[in-house]
């Protein structure tokens, strides 16, 4: 327990393994819901949301179907940077457990 207040001794793994799924499959599920939510409620969003839709139902259906693809991938793209920053931190520590390990053989 010393070793944890310390901060000698890291819970980070499990702890980044469960934040990144939280944020990976649950935050964008919530941030829908939540994007409704203020929409209904706030009569401005709810204005520009209309202006939104009037503004994407104005465009052809080819650039409709583009930006709906382009929406998309800027998804998969931030999920990958998501699991890129959460890979680097996860090496960090493994990196540190291990230097740490050998400092201890050597010692």
């Amino acid at each position: 327990m010393q070793d944890f207040l310390t901060f000698q001794s890291f819970i980070s793994p499990g702890v980044l393994l469960a934040a990144y799924y939280v944020g990976a499959l649950v935050m964008p599920v919530l941030l829908w819901l939540g994007r409704n939510r203020l929409v209904r409620r706030f009569a401005v969003l709810g204005w520009l949301d209309q202006q939104r839709q009037q503004v994407f139902q104005q465009l052809s259906s080819r650039d409709q179907w583009l930006v709906a693809l382009a929406v998309v991938l800027l998804f998969i793209f931030m999920e990958i940077v998501w699991r890129m920053m959460f890979e680097a931190m996860i090496g960090y520590f493994q990196m540190h457990d291990f230097l740490r390990q050998l400092a201890a053989a050597g010692a």
